[in-house]
């Protein structure tokens, strides 16, 4: 076991070793490679010192790196293993960085933060302190080489991001406060101006840090941050990774009034809720709104701010999330705006890639005159949808809903051309779903009428369909089996040696089981 040196026997007189002895010799050769100690190294190499001189500098070293284990940083060059002074060898791993954990490092601060009893000044005598301000002044830069996502220093960037960030001192940020935020220190909050708040609150530390300081439920600090918020660009940090992490959390942390007051501030600047609706990180702020001021009148400003772009949020790849957060959490009362929108746009939305899927949600949330509104349209343009690539998931959708008035009325409106839907792709779906949840027999009698049934057999499209009929029909139907039996009969042989028709054939000879 290594020497030890606990912080309460430390002054700067003396080292107290587990032995009673120091070892100068040891402490050189431990740290000759590390221009940090260079100095101290020269100094003892060309000046024969006292036993005394030998401790204070040894001391002046342990006041540099601590007596604590040394622990990995990030990204900067690793030594091996090393057994310093005062530092237990079985508490180090295989290899450590030069740097220690900033919860444990000790840089003179006071007690009151909540590192413990005892802390040293490592900057407050001689060539040291020399050492120590070159060395601090470069640390974050090699600490911490990447973004600030990847856990590096923010000083350098809260400098150059505020005009005269936190007075200026890069080295003091980078190892001060960073040990602060770590360690959520509430001083350092009550330093915040309202720029250092937001701009703290978009990066992965500052964010985490302001999260946990709202978690103490203190007024004081809700407020704080909810006028630094509100006072500067918003919708930048409802935009940004770990901006709208931290907003979410203000939302949770702030009562109903409080919530009031920011909806009002974003719902009167133009387009702030828009542009928020259609980012991958701002939709889910604004969800997060909705959610919290859905028993509230407030709610009303929200959707009469996204009226205006409603149609282009519900055709929108994220804002149409938004939409779906309004439906799921309003009632038909407020989500009027949407429903009105869907309605006269029902066409447009319903062959558009998002807009169609959109349409579908409004169709299950809507209720009474509106839903039979977007119904009406649908069935009356339900041949035009069902050949449509994106059309066809509405009229599959709205036949899933067995609404048995509704799924009549699009059977007879589709019986004259289910010859023709079932040999397109996008088509021979809506056939398929008209024989499970439709009225089979108007399927069946569409598509035997027609002397173009081998030709549906044969299809790569239409063979799924005569396959969905048969199966539809062959134990609980089996008068419409037998006519659509009837009418394949003379062409099975033909059908048996088919690529796509022999399908069919094996159904009907029973060759595949009807599950």
């Amino acid at each position: 076991m290594g020497d030890q040196i606990h912080l309460s026997s430390l002054n700067r007189n003396t080292v107290s070793h587990a032995d009673g002895s120091t070892s100068l010799e040891n402490l050189i050769t431990q740290f000759r490679n590390l221009n940090l100690f260079s100095s101290v190294t020269e100094s003892v190499q060309n000046h024969d010192q006292t036993a005394d001189e030998t401790t204070n500098v040894q001391q002046e070293a342990i006041g540099l790196l601590g007596p604590a284990p040394l622990i990995p940083t990030y990204g900067i060059d690793t030594v091996q293993r090393r057994t310093l002074p005062g530092i237990s060898s079985s508490h180090i791993p295989q290899q450590f960085s030069l740097l220690r954990s900033p919860n444990d490092v000790d840089l003179g601060l006071s007690p009151s933060y909540g590192y413990g009893s005892y802390y040293l000044n490592p900057i407050d005598s001689g060539s040291l302190s020399t050492q120590w301000n070159s060395f601090s002044s470069n640390l974050g830069r090699y600490m911490y080489p990447t973004s600030f996502g990847q856990n590096h220093s923010i000083g350098e960037d809260i400098i150059h991001g505020i005009n005269g960030g936190f007075g200026g001192d890069w080295s003091a940020w980078s190892i001060l406060n960073d040990v602060r935020l770590d360690c959520v220190d509430p001083t350092l909050f009550d330093e915040l101006g309202k720029d250092q708040i937001v701009f703290l609150a978009k990066y992965l530390k500052g964010s985490q840090y302001l999260k946990r300081i709202l978690d103490s439920k203190d007024v004081i600090v809700t407020v704080k941050i909810l006028d630094a918020v509100i006072s500067l660009n918003t919708v930048d940090l409802m935009t940004n990774e770990f901006g709208r992490q931290m907003f979410q959390k203000l939302v949770d942390s702030c009562n109903q009034q409080q919530v009031q007051v920011l909806v009002f501030k974003l719902a009167t600047e133009k387009d702030a809720l828009y542009s928020a609706s259609i980012h991958k990180h701002g939709t889910h702020c604004v969800q997060k709104l909705i959610k919290t001021m859905k028993k509230s009148d407030f709610i009303a400003f929200i959707m009469q701010a996204l009226a205006p772009k409603m149609l282009v949020l519900m055709k929108h790849q994220i804002g149409n999330h938004v939409i779906r957060a309004c439906l799921e959490n309003l009632d038909c009362h407020q989500n009027f705006i949407i429903f009105e929108v869907a309605k006269e746009k029902c066409l447009e939305l319903a062959t558009h890639a998002q807009g169609c899927l959109t349409l579908n949600y409004c169709i299950d949330y809507t209720t009474g005159a509106h839903r039979r509104e977007l119904l009406n349209i649908i069935i009356d343009s339900s041949i035009f949808l069902a050949q449509e690539p994106y059309g066809n998931y509405v009229m599959q959708h709205v036949l899933n809903m067995h609404n048995p008035v509704v799924n009549s009325h699009i059977c007879h409106k589709l019986q004259e051309v289910y010859i023709r839907l079932s040999m397109q792709k996008a088509g021979s779906h809506v056939v398929e779903a008209c024989a499970k949840f439709g009225e089979i027999k108007c399927v069946v009698n569409g598509l035997v009428q027609s002397d173009k049934l081998v030709q549906v057999a044969k299809n790569p499209f239409g063979n799924y369909v005569i396959q969905t009929v048969i199966k539809a029909t062959k134990n609980s139907y089996p008068e419409y089996y037998r006519s659509l039996e009837f009418a394949l009969d003379p062409h099975l042989e033909e059908l048996q040696y088919h690529p796509n028709g022999r399908n069919v054939y094996n159904l009907i000879k029973g060759r595949v089981p009807i599950s």
